[in-house]
């Protein structure tokens, strides 16, 4: 088992020494660290240690880092936003429970969602606080600030995506929806995705994110309960 770690970094530059710090200190070493810089105004150099900077001539939103990890190659992916260190040991907690559920989308916070609900994700019971988790749990979407998987499952995820009419002009399935469309693809096809408990050894810190988070702008629950909603259909005719 080999792991690239990919960074999608926007406006939070200042970040990013932490975060790759964090990684390079853990007995556990990724394969491979790259940095997609989605700030078409800003140019990445090569000054962090050890990490492929990738800068972007126009911002392409959530959905590359996905399509970045198809290339990647090793067996598995981790993906960090650039808001969030990781403790040094936490990549190795991954790759312990990557082997222990093949099959799933892992990470540390999560969406059970209220299926019947006009409003699925944003109705639903939300997992923020990894902390209180006495185990890993079984969630339906993994949210996507770090998340960690096979790569074939990223190909299982833009293959269902196709498969939703008109699915590039929809915003909300090729903006901010990423997550939602790789967490409800691997349950669609049959597996389980879990969240797992913070511990001495898998640990986080939030870092700045300043005015650009996504989670805090008022249309982006709205965006998901649409993800949520074609992702559901397609899962009730297959």
């Amino acid at each position: 088992m080999t792991t690239t770690v990919i960074i999608l970094s926007y406006k939070r530059q200042k970040n990013l020494c932490k975060i790759v710090d964090s990684l390079w200190r853990g007995r556990v070493k990724p394969a491979k660290v790259i940095v997609f810089n989605n700030d078409p105004k800003v140019k990445l150099g090569d000054t962090l240690r050890g990490v492929a900077v990738v800068n972007s001539a126009e911002n392409l939103f959530c959905m590359t880092k996905h399509a970045l990890g198809l290339l990647a190659e090793t067996s598995h992916c981790l993906f960090i936003d650039d808001d969030l260190r990781l403790s040094p040991g936490a990549l190795g907690v991954f790759e312990g429970q990557g082997r222990k559920f093949p099959d799933a989308i892992l990470g540390l916070f999560g969406v059970r969602l209220r299926r019947g609900h006009d409003k699925p994700y944003t109705a639903g019971q939300h997992f923020n606080n990894p902390a209180i988790l006495k185990k890993p749990t079984a969630v339906d979407v993994v949210v996507g600030r770090v998340h960690y998987c096979h790569i074939n499952k990223l190909s299982a995820a833009f293959e269902m995506r196709s498969r939703i009419p008109g699915f590039w002009i929809k915003p909300f399935l090729t903006r901010e929806g990423e997550d939602v469309i790789l967490s409800l693809a691997n349950i669609i096809n049959g597996h389980k995705n879990y969240i797992l408990p913070t511990n001495d050894r898998l640990g986080y810190a939030d870092l700045p994110d300043g005015p650009h988070s996504l989670r805090r702008r008022g249309k982006h629950s709205g965006q998901r309960n649409l993800a949520v909603k074609a992702l559901m259909s397609l899962g009730e005719t297959e």
